[in-house]
């Protein structure tokens, strides 16, 4: 709010002054003889809480939610616990621990939130850092089914949430000379536990419906966690950028889809539909960047990705989850003991030139070759009733090959204008074959399938 009037008053070697409605009043000792006062603050000491400035502090934190009703919903709609909770919000410490070395600790913890965080580094100029973190998280989800109007029934799945963790453990270091060299090495494990609610909901019968609707609720259980090792090197030589990086991966997942089916009737059923795959990834990349001239750059690139995945999977149905294929005369399609594996391979390359023939117009021509190949074979039984197991097959390959040139032009030689104009033209052929798959059961279901695909591109 302005201050539209001030009225100064002086008594002695003492001035003060009132100002409205905003209660603002300063003092400050006048005279040459009141010489022992503090200097004043500027705005930043005022807000930090003096003269004095920290490097380190520490929050608290707490909470309390006073939930009446059903806690799942709750706790999935404002993704916080349904009852205390609290900790340290927030923390800083940093210090010198030799010259031109520091180090710092960051973090949080939030008990009941399962929300946590630390973090430490060390730092040193001209030579390198060492880094260290761990990071975990919770979310919540409701696990209810559906609401069928006509009967007024509600498919719950009880009060207490589904809760999904995620975590991350990170090291990362790297040598920082003035010059040479410049390596970083970065190790991470990931991970994934818990359970979320889905919406693929099973069947359930309701009274005067002649057909079953998707209402009963279903959770999602999953156990996945990979680890990743990477390392890049980057270096100057002469007029020339290089660059270097190789990365691996491994990983497992176990999930499981349980589905209950006619919650409460005498034909209930309960589905485990379960996914597992344990996968290896590799890549190398590495660039060049080379100023030719003041006015011309030549850059090049390339990389490689190759990737092996072992899979396997069943969907079976029985009177409990987590149970052994046995025929069931109320079993729909399903399947049992599929295993299988995939493979693939992709390699990238690209040349760039840039030139500058003028000050203002520049010509960037570029080409990129992209080269995938790609195989896969499962194989499995397929259930139905309480018919025999069925054999089933498949194979699948990929071959594609793209071909990318493209060319830009920039002018900017008319004041407030900018001139821009490419030609970009893809071309490229490949091939895809794909045999077998799920069959018929005692005559139900459609045969596999055997297609082979030539594909040709220009756009």
């Amino acid at each position: 709010m302005p201050i539209k009037s001030e009225r100064a008053f002086r008594k002695g070697p003492v001035r003060w002054c009132r100002a409205s409605l905003l209660g603002l009043c300063a003092a400050a000792a006048v005279g040459a003889a009141d010489t022992n006062a503090p200097p004043a603050m500027t705005p930043e000491q005022r807000f930090e809480g003096g003269t004095n400035a920290y490097a380190n502090w520490i929050d608290f934190t707490a909470g309390q939610a006073f939930v009446s009703g059903n806690r799942a919903q709750f706790q999935q709609q404002h993704q916080i616990p349904a009852g205390a909770f609290g900790g340290i919000g927030d923390f800083h410490f940093q210090t010198g621990i030799a010259t031109n070395t520091t180090m710092t600790l960051d973090g949080h913890a939030i008990a009941e939130d399962h929300d946590y965080k630390l973090s430490l580094g060390v730092d040193r100029e001209k030579v390198g850092f060492l880094h260290l973190s761990y990071e975990q998280s919770r979310t919540w989800s409701d696990g209810d089914g559906g609401f069928f109007p006509g009967s007024g029934r509600f498919y719950a799945a009880g009060d207490n949430p589904l809760a999904l963790d995620r975590g991350k453990l990170t090291m990362e270091a790297g040598w920082r000379p003035e010059t040479g060299p410049k390596v970083t090495f970065k190790y991470t494990h990931s991970f994934r536990e818990g359970a979320v609610g889905s919406t693929e909901w099973g069947y359930a019968h309701e009274p005067g419906i002649p057909y079953a609707q998707g209402l009963s609720p279903t959770l999602e259980q999953i156990h996945e966690h990979s680890d990743s090792f990477q390392v890049d090197v980057a270096n100057h030589i002469k007029a020339t950028d290089v660059g270097l990086g190789l990365r691996y991966e491994t990983g497992h997942l176990d999930d499981a889809l349980k589905i209950t089916q006619y919650p409460g009737e005498p034909v209930r059923q309960k589905i485990t539909d379960r996914q597992g795959a344990s996968y290896d990834l590799f890549n190398v990349h590495s660039f060049t960047e080379t100023w030719v001239k003041t006015n011309v750059m030549f850059s090049t690139g390339f990389s490689y990705s190759g990737a092996g995945n072992n899979f396997s999977a069943s969907r079976i149905y029985g009177n409990d989850f987590d149970v052994g294929y046995v025929p069931n005369a109320g079993s729909d399609f399903g399947y049992y003991g599929l295993t299988g594996t995939s493979r693939l391979h992709d390699y990238v390359f690209d040349l760039n030139l840039f030139y500058k023939p003028s000050p203002h117009f520049t010509i960037v021509p570029s080409l990129r070759v992209d080269r995938e190949d790609w195989n896969a074979t499962s194989s499995g039984f397929e259930t139905h009733g309480l018919s025999a197991p069925v054999p089933f097959t498949s194979d699948s390959s990929r071959g594609l090959m793209d071909l990318r040139e493209r060319l830009d032009l920039n002018y900017n030689g008319v004041t407030n204008w900018a001139f821009y104009g490419c030609g970009d033209f893809t071309e490229g052929d490949g091939n895809l074959n794909q045999n077998g798959g799920l069959v018929p059961v005692a005559g139900v279901g459609i045969p596999g399938v055997g297609e082979q695909t030539d594909d040709r591109r220009f756009f």
